[in-house]
């Protein structure tokens, strides 16, 4: 793959809040050998470089460990972008600016060895609990310890406030180590706070 035209930088600029999560399968079997997700805050300059600062969960590790990277990105001006993944330097990370919300960035691997996830929201300044309010519906898929025989999804719609609070929520879901059954579990007095 070639380099983008890096004529849209300065539309990604500041502070982004971000999550990525890696996870490398065997490639005799596809089963989940090494799970990694990365949590923290990363700063574009607008130019084409950043810097991340956060935490790092790996399932060969067993615990959170504070990280640090920096690498480069491109954002061409139809709004594709490449981000140097943080995770592995070896790695580039392909997608789009601004789809799912205003300067949001979601993007994947898609020319390596991962599987993989990387989604980047603006950091707001002065935000408060009121500007989350409304619906939203939430889905997630979760290998427990990098264990694709103990995979988990599930669904839930969070009705916020306003005020911090998600109040009584009813999440779906399957466990493939519980036979793949359905299961609803109730979430009373859920929270947030901005």
């Amino acid at each position: 793959n070639g380099e983008l035209d890096s004529s849209g930088n300065s539309t990604v600029k500041g502070d982004y809040f971000v999550r990525q999560v890696v996870l490398t399968p065997d490639q005799q079997t596809s089963a989940i050998d090494h799970a990694q997700s990365l949590t923290g805050v990363m700063t574009f300059d607008g130019a084409g470089n950043y810097s991340f600062t956060g935490q790092l969960m790996d399932s060969q590790v067993g615990s959170a460990q504070t990280y640090s990277a920096s690498g480069v990105y491109s954002v061409s001006s139809s709004g594709q972008i490449q981000i140097q993944s943080p995770i592995d330097s070896n790695d580039t990370e392909f997608g789009g600016v601004g789809g799912p919300g205003p300067g949001a960035i979601v993007a994947s691997a898609t020319e390596y060895i991962y599987d993989d996830i990387f989604i980047a929201i603006p950091a707001g300044s002065g935000a408060t609990n009121g500007i989350v309010s409304g619906a939203y519906q939430v889905g997630f898929i979760d290998f427990l310890q990098g264990n694709a025989s103990q995979v988990r999804d599930g669904y839930f719609t969070l009705t916020s406030n306003g005020s911090g609070s998600f109040g009584t929520v009813s999440v779906n879901g399957a466990m493939a180590n519980q036979n793949n059954s359905n299961v609803t579990q109730s979430l009373s007095g859920v929270t947030y706070s901005i």
